[in-house]
């Protein structure tokens, strides 16, 4: 049990910081676009970015369908047919 609170708390930990480092970036990008662009063109950046970011929502949404399918998954083939028949329905 010591073994999974371990490893439990170093992934939160590394969650935690790499999210906040995102952040971070997220807001030195914003703040930069903001004072290098005009302000029509910051208008036209920040909607580009929202429309990547609705479009985001579906490939986030697959890819958790499939970590779900894989972890239920013991061996290698299946996994590979799960990949296989994801990638013919995307394409």
């Amino acid at each position: 049990m010591k073994g999974i609170n371990k490893t439990l708390l170093g992934g939160s930990l590394i969650l935690l910081v790499t999210i906040n480092l995102f952040n971070l970036f997220n807001l030195i990008f914003n703040v930069s676009m903001a004072r290098l662009l005009p302000l029509s063109d910051y208008g036209v950046l920040t909607t580009l970015i929202y429309f990547v970011v609705i479009f985001a929502v579906f490939s986030e949404s697959i890819q958790t369908v499939i970590a779900k399918y894989t972890s239920r998954e013991d061996s290698k083939g299946k996994v590979k047919d799960i990949m296989i028949k994801s990638f013919k329905k995307a394409g």
